[in-house]
């Protein structure tokens, strides 16, 4: 693990202390060097990294961390969820989980991957200690953090905050939290402080924003944050969401796209083994009441099974999945693209396991992009 660790949270402006520079930051317990994330030596072991880059969910599983650093996945993404549903007298447990703690252990066990939140519920919580935690964070993963932020369920507010009827918005909590990291010192008791630790990346972590509404979305990039698109949206959604964060200065290589992805032997393979899963996860939107706006996720148009199959997710052989990555690339300027197997909860963990395999050996390759799997085969 990479660390660096004060003994307070807020130190005096007058202290001597200096936060490290990624360089002078080495593993424990050996006299390595963490990597640098200015260093194009320490990205992503692919021959284009600029061109492309793929994204993974979290997970508990710390192997999966491992397996997806070596693979050379360029970021591994937590969210924030809460509550889990109670069906009759039995409840469905193990899905909410603290991200940033989740994180910082995926932190330890990795040392080239990113770690990224896609979201975080910024007004949740108070400001200043999520500035610090984000901040340790990145202290201590070496400059690897990629924040994300969103919009929680309305419900959850008063649970977190109860009585307080001045909630702020994510503008005020972001802004606040920026201030901590890059701000004039605040005053504790009339005496000059700053918040402490700064995070390595300066002036903070690169900011990514779920944003839902058109007036979310221009704030996005006007702000110069990176817009992160729902594996929910509509092909004809993405596309808006796209030319309207492209009008107002964003940078639509900088936006991660969500796609569901499997990728099997062969087209046949991918729809005999894809189809069930694709169908219980149709059933499962077309039951959850999915706000269809168009900016915003899918329309009843959408969630026909067949449509979906075809138009919605990344699915068929190592061919037909490097040419549907290759159309959002070419036709809508998509450079990122966060990859989700999983297809919440619908593909078993096995197949979940093959398809990133074969992903990383046999899309990457037919992008044009090295793969890491190639180079440990070349190695061994």
């Amino acid at each position: 693990m990479c660390y660096q660790t004060n003994c307070c949270d807020i130190q005096p402006i007058c202290s001597a202390t200096q936060n490290p520079t990624v360089k002078d930051v080495r593993m424990a317990g050996t006299n390595q060097r963490c990597p640098d994330p200015t260093d194009d030596r320490a990205r992503p072991l692919t021959e284009t990294t600029p061109t492309m880059r793929f994204g993974l969910p979290g997970r508990v599983d710390m192997k999966h961390a491992e397996v997806a650093d070596a693979l050379g996945f360029d970021c591994l993404w937590f969210s924030e969820e809460h509550f889990s549903p109670v069906f009759g007298n039995d409840t469905a447990r193990g899905r909410p989980l603290s991200p940033i703690v989740l994180a910082a252990a995926v932190a330890a066990h990795t040392a080239r991957i990113r770690i990224g939140f896609s979201v975080l519920l910024a007004i949740l919580h108070d400001p200043l200690r999520l500035a610090e935690e984000v901040a340790t964070l990145d202290v201590i993963s070496a400059g690897r953090v990629n924040l994300g932020f969103g919009w929680p369920n309305a419900r959850y507010a008063p649970l977190f905050k109860p009585g307080d009827d001045k909630i702020s918005s994510l503008q005020q909590s972001l802004a606040t939290m920026i201030a901590y990291w890059d701000g004039p010192p605040i005053s504790v008791g009339g005496v000059a402080h700053r918040v402490e630790p700064a995070p390595v990346q300066r002036p903070h972590p690169p900011i990514h924003v779920a944003a839902r509404s058109d007036e979310a979305i221009v704030w996005t990039a006007e702000r110069g944050y990176a817009l992160i698109l729902s594996a929910l949206q509509s092909p004809a959604s993405l596309h808006r969401c796209l030319d309207l964060y492209a009008r107002h200065g964003g940078d639509r290589g900088n936006a991660p796209v969500e796609r569901f992805c499997f990728v099997a032997e062969s087209d046949a393979a991918a729809r005999e083994q894809a189809w069930p899963i694709v169908t219980e996860l149709v059933e499962r939107l077309s039951h959850s009441g999915i706000d269809a706006q168009p900016h915003q996720i899918v329309g009843d148009a959408d969630l026909v099974v067949e449509h979906f199959f075809n138009e919605g997710v990344l699915v068929g052989g190592p061919d037909t999945v490097a040419r549907q990555i290759a159309e959002l690339r070419d036709g809508h300027g998509v450079r990122r693209i966060n990859l989700r197997p999983s297809f919440s909860g619908t593909c078993p963990p096995d197949l979940q396991r093959t398809s990133i395999a074969r992903f990383a050996s046999e899309v990457l390759p037919r992008l044009g992009m090295k793969s890491a799997a190639a180079d440990a085969v070349e190695s061994s």
